[in-house]
């Protein structure tokens, strides 16, 4: 009798958004012999994969402006004063995450 292969790994999607396809394939391990039943099934295999809109792809992280300034943290010598931003939005199908400083500091007099 014949002998199908093992499925290989799903391919690398052909699209990153808006649909796409992706493939696998395999072999014939052993083919029929001297009366044996043939291979049934198919050697190539195909499936829907990154559906999602091309409009939701690849957000990255946005951050908002800088405060202002801070008030310094002494009023004789050297002090810190600091300023602050926030997270507006988190990164989103693939994006870049977020990697900012949301905080700096600086001496001040």
């Amino acid at each position: 009798n014949c002998l199908l292969a093992e499925w290989s790994d799903w391919l690398l999607c052909d699209r990153t958004c808006g649909g796409g396809q992706t493939l696998r394939e395999r072999s014939v391990a052993q083919p029929a012999r001297l009366g044996g039943r043939p291979c049934s099934g198919g050697l190539r295999e195909t499936a829907d994969c990154n559906t999602h809109a091309c409009s939701l792809a690849v957000m990255p992280c946005r951050v908002s402006h800088w405060s202002d300034w801070g008030i310094c943290s002494t009023t004789c010598g050297i002090g810190q004063e600091m300023r602050n931003r926030k997270v507006l939005a988190m990164a989103q199908a693939g994006g870049v995450d977020c990697f900012l400083a949301l905080r700096e500091v600086r001496g001040c007099p």
